[in-house]
């Protein structure tokens, strides 16, 4: 997994990684909704991987490329990251859909701060 996460972003820089002030606000969010035990797990999590070699902000990305380039997906990243269990799997679909319909509540189509 090594040479993936030393890996840029395929096209350059994306545009909010030059944009801090809503790159903070963003991920200052997320982490605002999460009681402190929940910060706690993630932050065991992310010592965790960092341990074993592991970049799971990294493989986030990388399992997104499975619905933004498929192909680029297939070819260069599928073998390199831990396949997912279909626990696990059923879990990221329950979690994805609550955060986005609090999204959608929260942020009306439009209104987002981008």
């Amino acid at each position: 997994m090594g040479h993936v996460s030393r890996r840029g972003n395929i096209g350059g820089r994306a545009s909010c990684q030059d944009d801090w002030e809503t790159f903070h606000i963003m991920r200052y969010s997320q982490a605002a909704m999460m009681d402190d035990a929940t910060l706690r797990h993630y932050e065991e999590d992310l010592k965790n991987a960092s341990e074993a070699d592991r970049n799971l902000i990294m493989e986030k990305y990388a399992y997104m490329m499975k619905f933004t380039d498929r192909d680029y997906y297939e070819k260069n990243l599928k073998a390199h990251l831990p396949v997912i269990s279909s626990e696990k799997a059923e879990l990221i679909k329950i979690i994805s859909s609550i955060m986005l319909r609090s999204e959608k509540e929260f942020c009306p189509k439009g209104k987002a701060p981008h």
